[in-house]
């Protein structure tokens, strides 16, 4: 048997694209912007996202939101990014929208007219615009643009947009903080040193001409300008005496703090800090009282009026005003919490990025290449790994980062790999590789998934040991498949659910089976084979055949006639999505059965026969012997000598037992015939009972039994039902009691069983029993079987044609019973009883 091969081309999930892509516009961005570094990130996202264009509309700073530049932009149709994007602006309505950090993202026939009315002359189909937003803060806005089709872009397009937005979004903020910062810090650096060297001079003028003046005049020693620059400048100056107690400061600490000057002149630093940065603010009191420190440059957290805190940057320089010593500082403070809250953003954003590198279950890495003198490769330097990775190496982080490939790796697992690694890096071309990783007591089978990016080597290891097991035991399942289907003697097939034959035996081979072919066509399932067969039961086996394919279920048996051979189509569910479809010739088979249903129709026919003749015979039977028994009842009343009235009782007694066969078989007939009928009447239960008492009582009498009968005072009631029968089943029970009871007595109990009685209903429990020769628990199985009795010596000593039973049990199940019951044990005696449910008639 042969088997399919199928070559899957491997190709990197959307996932890892969308991975990739974010590591790379992170790592821009994070370089600020060089030139062309907005055009390289908008390229990265199209490719992405398979856009055929893509472009950055900025919104600056002080400028209304809908009023946007092209900032950058690309397009695979044209170098002049301003044609790709001469749709410049979206109507107001969507620029609202976009502001408000919703996306906008319809397929083109789903647009307004007003809305994307020129999107038809550049052929676009679908297109999508993201807010570039973060905390409220609008940037502008990213639009991508598709021609591929009009299907919308994916969720997970749209998810992936959106955190790229972001990316930039908090990029930007970042840039123009830092921007703002250094400005402002350059200006006051420049600013500050001209004021220090104004009010040096203006110091050494105050000391030669007023050399007395009191230190809490400082503000007196100010002139105009310093004045000037106090109250302007965009940054808190103030100044405090060595202990670090205000002595001055500008307005400006209102806009950052809340705190107006006069709420803190004369109060000390340690009353505004957070009680964490007092030991350093102290320590560099101390180092300045000691003429240590000239210039102190720290962070610390400011308490705002409304009780929030504020980074500020400080800058405090030591300065003399009566004498060469320090005796004051000056300091400067720019609030820098701007920058630190983004910094924490991509603190959180990179905790995030790594959060979700170690809940990946692959193990994923990245490496830079370590080069020789000539430029060639010759290690690769660990750069990150995620967690997993970490597991699978029996390595931590620290262990790993920064050092040898090489070294810190199996050279047996590693060194078949190295060479495609550097193949990879050089070529940038995606590496995709299956390798059996043994290390330790580990022997895994990886898939190893290796790309350039940028100036690193990033890998993805995905376990794929169960796979590889699973594969190898599916091998070894069409390995046994293989030699089933040869051990068959018949044509079988393998297929899957779309009818593809995916293996066969010889045989099938050798009618026709091709690998691939549509397993219909086979065994003649075309308009041919349509053609010679019921149009019905074609189409049937075939609905019923794909229903299976398709749930998984099985069908089988279908048999069809091609000229004089007769076939059996067989299709079972293997398992999965494998199917055994075979056919079995039953030409043979079908002959066979023909013949053995001839002769079982004879032998129908036969016993019809002979039913019908015994029914028509019973009249033709009992009327002779009525005829006999009624001339004996005759004879009987005249006068007859001793040996006469013998003679004439064994007439009648014979007769009596003739009839009484000849009624057995008769009915016997009639029950097999299914021509015995009931005939419902209402009658009285206890007026039968006591006449069958009386009936019975003469043989009891003769062998000496004694005959009793309990009749539930509860049935108060007739009842409807037919009273011959039921007479002839007790009659026929009490009879074998009396033939096979030789001492002791005999029991008939009629009770009515209160529980399952209902308004029309009355169940009737009838029991006969003896204290005969009992009946052995083996013979018990057999004993309402026809013509058969307990014991074959009793029919020579007793009599009977072993009818009655068979012919009581059959009537009780026409009069609304189950069964006739029997509880016996040899040398002690029988037990016989049934339950009728009769309809009431009138009460008593």
């Amino acid at each position: 048997m042969q088997k399919t091969k199928s070559n899957n081309r491997k190709q990197l999930t959307k996932g890892q694209v969308y991975f990739d892509t974010l590591i790379d516009i992170n790592y821009k961005l994070l370089k600020f912007d060089n030139a062309g570094f907005y055009d390289d990130i908008l390229k990265s996202l199209a490719c992405a996202t398979n856009s055929c264009g893509s472009y950055f509309f900025e919104a600056a700073e002080t400028s209304p939101k809908n009023c946007l530049t092209l900032r950058a932009g690309w397009n695979e149709n044209t170098a002049d990014v301003s044609e790709g994007a001469r749709l410049e602006l979206l109507s107001e309505q969507c620029l609202i929208r976009l502001s408000k950090g919703k996306t906008i993202h319809k397929k083109l026939s789903k647009l307004k007219k007003d809305e994307w009315a020129q999107f038809s002359a550049q052929n676009i189909l679908s297109c999508i615009a993201v807010p570039v937003i973060n905390d409220e803060n609008y940037h502008g806005y990213l639009r991508f643009d598709s021609a591929s089709g009009e299907e919308n872009y994916l969720t997970a397009d749209v998810n992936f947009l959106k955190s790229a937005a972001n990316l930039i979004a908090i990029s930007i903020e970042y840039k123009n903080s830092y921007d703002r910062l250094q400005t402002s810090h350059y200006e006051l650096r420049n600013l500050f040193y001209d004021k220090i060297n104004q009010l040096e001079k203006l110091s050494k003028t105050i000391k030669n001409n007023r050399p007395e003046a009191p230190p809490e005049t400082i503000p007196s020693r100010q002139n105009s300008y310093f004045t000037q620059f106090f109250n302007n400048t965009r940054e808190i100056v103030y100044i405090t005496d060595l202990d670090g107690k205000f002595l001055s400061i500008n307005s400006f600490v209102e806009n950052i703090t809340g705190f107006k000057r006069e709420e803190i002149i004369s109060k000390s630093v340690f009353d505004f800090i957070l009680p964490e940065y007092a030991p350093i603010y102290s320590k560099m009191l101390e180092m300045t009282r000691a003429g240590l420190l000239n210039h102190a440059n720290y962070e610390i957290k400011f308490k705002t009026k409304s009780g929030e805190t504020v980074f500020l940057e400080i800058n405090n320089y030591s300065i003399g005003v009566s004498s060469e010593k320090p005796c004051e500082i000056l300091g400067v403070a720019r609030n820098v919490s701007e920058i630190r809250n983004t910094e924490n953003k991509l603190r959180r954003l990179k905790a995030d990025f790594y959060g979700v590198l170690d809940s990946s279950t692959d193990a994923i890495m990245s490496f830079k290449p370590v080069f020789d003198d000539k430029k060639k490769i010759i290690d690769f330097e660990w750069v990150l790994l995620n967690s997993a990775a970490e597991k699978l190496f029996d390595k931590k982080s620290a262990e790993l980062i920064g050092r040898s490939m090489l070294e810190n790796l199996d050279n047996n697992s590693i060194e078949s790999l190295f060479d495609r690694f550097v193949h990879t890096y050089e070529n940038s071309i995606p590496l995709y590789y299956e390798h059996n990783y043994k290390y330790k007591d580990m022997n895994l089978w990886l898939r190893v998934s290796a790309v350039r990016h940028n100036d690193s080597l990033v890998m993805n290891l995905s376990d794929v040991t169960y796979q590889k097991q699973s594969e190898k035991e599916l091998q070894q399942q069409l390995n046994f498949n293989e030699v089933l289907l040869d051990s068959l003697p018949y044509p079988a097939l393998l297929i899957d659910k779309n009818r593809r034959i995916l293996a066969f035996n010889q045989i099938a081979g050798d009618i026709g089976a091709r690998y691939d072919e549509d397993c219909w066509k086979l065994f003649g399932h075309d308009e041919t084979f349509r053609n010679k067969i019921t149009h019905e039961t074609s189409s049937c086996f075939f609905c019923n055949a794909d229903t299976c394919l398709e749930t998984g279920s099985s069908v089988r048996s279908f048999e069809h006639r091609q000229e004089s051979n007769y076939w059996q189509m067989n299709l079972l569910h293997v398992y999965d999505d494998l199917f055994l479809y075979f056919a079995i010739d039953t030409t043979e088979t079908k002959k066979m059965l023909t013949q053995i249903e001839y002769a079982d129709e004879k032998v129908r026919k036969s016993d019809s026969l002979k039913r019908q003749f015994l029914c028509n015979m019973s009249h033709e039977l009992r009327t002779p012997m009525n005829i006999i028994i009624g001339f004996a009842e005759l004879l009987s009343e005249t006068t007859l000598e001793g040996e006469q009235s013998e003679f004439l009782r064994q007439i009648k007694t014979s007769s009596l037992n003739l009839l009484t066969i000849i009624n057995d078989i008769i009915d016997f007939s009639n029950i097999e015939a299914e021509r015995l009928e009931i005939n419902n009447a209402e009658f009285s239960l206890l007026e039968l009972v006591n006449e069958i008492v009386e009936k019975s009582a003469a043989g009891c009498a003769a062998k000496n039994l004694n005959l009793k009968l309990q009749f539930d005072p509860n049935i108060n009631f007739n009842v409807i039902s037919d009273a011959d029968r039921l007479k002839q089943v007790l009659l026929n029970l009490l009879n074998n009691a009396v033939k096979f009871t030789e001492h002791g007595s005999i029991n008939l109990n009629v009770a009515l069983d209160t529980l399952m009685q209902s308004e029309d209903r009355a169940h009737v429990k009838f029991e006969i029993i003896d204290e005969g020769i009992g009946i052995d628990e083996e013979k018990q199985k057999e004993l309402f079987s026809p013509f058969i009795q307990a014991d074959a010596s009793l029919t020579r000593r007793y009599g009977g044609t072993g009818l009655g039973l068979t012919i009581s049990n059959h009537l009780v199940r026409l009069l609304g019973s189950n069964k006739i019951f029997c509880e016996s044990h040899p040398g002690k005696g029988s037990n016989f009883y049934f339950m009728i449910n009769f309809l009431k008639g009138r009460m008593l």
